[in-house]
């Protein structure tokens, strides 16, 4: 059963997802890095221990490599961010669970950013920075356009929670 604390309490939190295709974006990063790893991984272990270890080492990987592909679409399934008056909420996670709670004054700066598999499927990612180090907060996979709503709603609230500082 879920916790309360991830989804609100009698609807009080509306809970926006990020978009699905960030699982591609994902995808291609790992596949970025796995695959050539892999392969140099199996090359190497067949060059000094023979066959049998290179294709062993090979089978780990792909095995490690599935076991990531299932955790990314997982992951990105229960990643969302929330806004509320006083706060903005993010959550993520599938084996630690994280909950991040962003008050709206703490906002110092407010970056997007998209690598190149991001731009290629249109997506963005927004990363806040507050006065406390411990308490930034991201939220990747948003289409450009939400992304810079997001940002703009977030630096006029911001503003205006820290005038009185």
């Amino acid at each position: 059963m879920e916790h309360p604390i991830w989804n609100g309490r009698d609807g009080e939190v509306d809970w926006r997802p990020v978009d699905p295709r960030l699982v591609w974006v994902r995808l291609i990063n790992l596949a970025l890095g796995a695959i050539p790893l892999t392969v140099v991984a199996a090359v190497l272990s067949t060059w000094w221990w023979g066959a049998r270890f290179g294709i062993l080492v090979a089978a780990c990987a792909l095995v490690l490599i599935a076991a990531r592909v299932v955790a990314i679409v997982r992951a990105v399934r229960v990643w969302a961010y929330a806004e509320t008056g006083e706060h903005l909420l993010v959550r993520h996670g599938i084996w630690t669970r994280c909950l991040s709670i962003v008050p709206y004054g703490r906002l110092q700066y407010l970056d997007l950013t998209a690598d190149p598999a991001s731009r290629l499927f249109g997506l963005t990612t927004v990363k806040l920075h507050t006065a406390a180090a411990t308490t930034d907060a991201t939220v990747p996979g948003l289409a450009p356009a939400e992304a810079t709503a997001l940002r703009d709603r977030l630096a006029d609230v911001s503003g205006a929670r820290t005038e009185g500082l």
